[in-house]
């Protein structure tokens, strides 16, 4: 018995003292981000009527089909496995080109969603909403002012699609559009709406909420050992989601077998012409617009 018993304390010890700083960090971490969205509530029951905010403002010249790019604080993640995907995905998945872009928002960006329309409004001024894979959720669809307010990420860039023959300006009020782009757009905001219900539904049956994470970390190692190739698994999951529902737009170019696979968020910020298959295709005639700060390097 006094074997076991000091098998039993070595056990513990071994086990037991690295989980006390984890244990202490999902509490704090689940205290600070409780804390942070009772003043995002405050903020906003405070806001003053009939005055919009820079966001608000934003959120009139974003359409289904745009991308948001976040660069995340691992230290805020849901969960601590949530956190360690995170710094995963950072240091293998992000390059130096990505804070070295001259044309975008320093950072290292390792998640993205896109934007779709509201779930139940076919209203063109209704409000929008984001499609992203998180970890616990799973594939959800989220309000996309209410997401962008309580998100804690250093940077968040919009990246607006354009279809062909459109002309807009996210920044401004200029949006001009043929009869050809009109009827693009439609079909580009119903195949969305198709495949929002869909995905979101796989996800729940599935269990894609405790993947995630998983799928993230294996990823990420994959990429990094050079044989990512050999698997069925995306390298990115949020990246996939989005890739795909740019492909089942009518958007995004399908000319790679693992196409949707190999996408990294980076790669969505890199001209194809430059780049050879580290980068997000879209189809001729569409292109990705100017990248536009949503939050740059918010401390």
């Amino acid at each position: 018995s006094s074997r076991i018993w000091t098998t039993a304390r070595r056990t513990i010890t071994i086990v037991g003292v690295p989980l006390i700083p984890v244990v202490y960090w999902q509490y704090w971490s689940q205290n600070d981000r409780k804390e942070h969205q009772e003043k995002i509530r405050e903020n906003q029951a405070n806001r003053v009527p009939n005055v919009q905010t820079v966001d608000d403002l934003l959120m009139e010249h974003v359409l289904p089909g745009d991308v948001i790019l976040f660069d995340r604080r691992s230290q805020h993640c849901q969960t601590a496995l949530a956190a360690l995907a995170c710094l995963i995905n950072r240091k293998f998945l992000t390059s130096a080109d990505d804070e070295n872009n001259l044309d975008v928002i320093k950072g290292k960006f390792d998640h993205v969603g896109v934007v779709v329309p509201h779930p139940a409004s076919d209203a063109v001024d209704a409000e929008k909403y984001i499609l992203e894979f998180t970890a616990g959720d799973g594939v959800v669809a989220r309000p996309l002012l209410s997401r962008l307010e309580l998100s804690r990420s250093r940077s968040i860039l919009l990246l607006p699609v354009c279809l062909p023959g459109e002309q807009r300006d996210p920044n401004g009020s200029d949006y001009i559009e043929s009869e050809k782009s009109k009827a693009m757009r439609a079909k580009l905001t119903q195949k969305l709406n198709q495949f929002r219900d869909a995905t979101i539904r796989t996800s729940q049956q599935n269990g894609f909420g405790k993947l995630h994470s998983k799928l993230s970390i294996a990823g990420s190692i994959f990429y990094a050992m050079n044989i990512h190739d050999r698997f069925s698994l995306p390298v990115n999951p949020s990246s996939w989601l989005v890739v795909s529902a740019l492909q089942a737009a009518g958007a995004g170019a399908d000319v790679e077998e693992r196409g949707a696979l190999n996408a990294k968020p980076g790669d969505f910020l890199r001209d194809h012409r430059f780049y050879e298959g580290e980068c997000v295709r879209l189809r001729p005639g569409w292109r990705f617009m100017r990248p536009v700060a949503v939050r740059e390097n918010s401390r």
